[in-house]
């Protein structure tokens, strides 16, 4: 599984963090000009409520659908998880309380498949291999370092970044679907390409070394 992420700390205490993170469904939108679209499918941002979000990433717009599968909250912190596509991927939320007064918020996008068994081999070549997907890695973490930037202001000093404007007469531009999934789907279909190839050379190999010993 590859991890990616991005710490920083707030001069507020814990819980402001927590608070606006309780408040996302209207945050989001004015959170970071990258963030377009933010709904509850369900629930009320407790363990198990379903949201949908749309984000630009790189140039493109994304559709992320997820379920809060970790909700935790006491007086030294909160962690709030994020699952997308059977677990595929995650987003994970992590306040700590530093004094009374200040904050370290860790935000950790994890993506992949189980390291077990072929798990290690479509991870490694999903995320460490095919250019896409590293192009998306490196995106992905400048965003984060942007939403963390943009939240260290917001609780800070109560401004919000300005929103994103839309040329004028444009056309609807398409949304793209978990990026997560896709770069596993290709880093599968590789694989597969791979062991096939090895194994068409290792059957050739031996029915040459059969005939030559014939």
């Amino acid at each position: 599984m590859s991890r990616l992420v991005d710490t920083i700390d707030i001069e507020v205490p814990v819980e402001r963090a927590w608070e606006f993170f309780e408040d996302m469904p209207n945050q989001f939108v004015l959170w970071n000009p990258d963030h377009e679209a933010f709904e509850m499918l369900d629930g009320d941002m407790g363990l198990g409520s379903r949201i949908r979000y749309v984000t630009r990433l790189g140039g493109y717009r994304y559709e992320m659908l997820g379920t809060i599968v970790t909700r935790g909250h006491n007086s030294r912190g909160f962690h709030i998880q994020v699952e997308y596509d059977g677990g595929i991927s995650s987003t994970h939320f992590i306040g700590t309380a530093l004094d009374e007064g200040s904050c370290r918020i860790t935000y950790a996008e994890d993506f992949g498949v189980s390291d077990a068994g072929a798990g290690r081999l479509v991870n490694f070549l999903a995320y460490d291999v095919l250019a896409g997907p590293r192009r998306f890695s490196r995106e992905m973490l400048d965003l984060m370092r942007r939403d963390d930037a943009y939240l260290k202001c917001i609780l800070e000093t109560g401004l919000y970044p300005e929103p994103r404007k839309a040329p004028a007469h444009a056309a609807e531009e398409p949304v793209y679907h978990s990026p997560a999934a896709s770069a596993l789907f290709s880093a599968g279909v590789l694989s597969a390409l791979i062991v096939a190839g090895v194994s068409v050379a290792y059957l050739v190999g031996s029915h040459a070394a059969d005939r030559r010993d014939a």
